[in-house]
C-alpha cells in the first residue's frame, strides 16, 4: 500500500503518525526518546477511544501500513502537505458520531503530548516541553478542529 492509498482509503490510521511527525520535528531534530514513546504508545493505547485505538491497531498490524502511514506523515509534514492530512481525517472523522469524532481528537492531542514529553523531563525535573514542541501540539488539536 501507497503513502497516497492509505491516505486516500484510511486516513485516521495516518493521524497518529501524523501528530508524532508534527511535533517531534518542531524543534528541529527527531531524537530516540521520541521514536521509542512512539512505539511505547502505539503498542498500549489501553484508555484510548474506539477510532483511536483502531487507527494504532491498524497501523501495528503489519509493517507495510506502518511503513505507508510513515511516509504520508514525514512527506505531508516535510513537504508541507501537513494540511491536507488533516483535512482528509476531518473529512472521515466527520461521518463519525460526535462524541466518537471528539474522542478521537482528544487522543490524538494526547498522543501527541506524549511525544512532546518524551525528551523532556531529564534528571527527574518533570516533563519540561520545549515551546516550540508544545506549539505543534496546539497545532495538532487546531488541525484536527478545524
Amino acid at each position: 500500500m501507497t503513502a497516497d492509498e492509505l491516505l486516500s482509503t484510511d486516513p485516521l490510521a495516518i493521524a497518529p503518525a501524523l501528530a508524532f511527525f508534527t511535533v517531534a520535528i518542531a524543534d528541529g531534530s527527531l531524537d530516540a526518546a521520541e521514536i521509542d514513546r512512539f512505539r511505547k504508545q502505539m503498542e498500549a493505547c489501553d484508555e484510548c477511544g474506539t477510532l483511536f485505538g483502531a487507527a494504532l491497531e491498524r497501523l501495528s498490524a503489519n509493517t507495510e501500513t506502518l511503513d505507508a502511514a510513515m511516509d504520508a506523515a514525514s512527506e505531508a509534514v516535510l513537504a508541507g502537505g501537513a494540511d491536507a492530512a488533516w483535512a482528509a481525517i476531518r473529512e472521515a472523522l466527520s461521518g463519525k458520531a460526535n462524541d466518537e469524532a471528539e474522542r478521537f481528537v482528544a487522543d490524538a492531542v494526547a498522543f501527541a503530548r506524549g511525544i512532546a514529553e518524551a525528551a523532556a523531563g531529564l534528571y527527574d525535573t518533570g516533563p519540561q516541553v520545549s515551546e516550540a514542541e508544545a506549539a505543534a501540539v496546539d497545532r495538532v488539536a487546531a488541525a484536527l478542529r478545524g
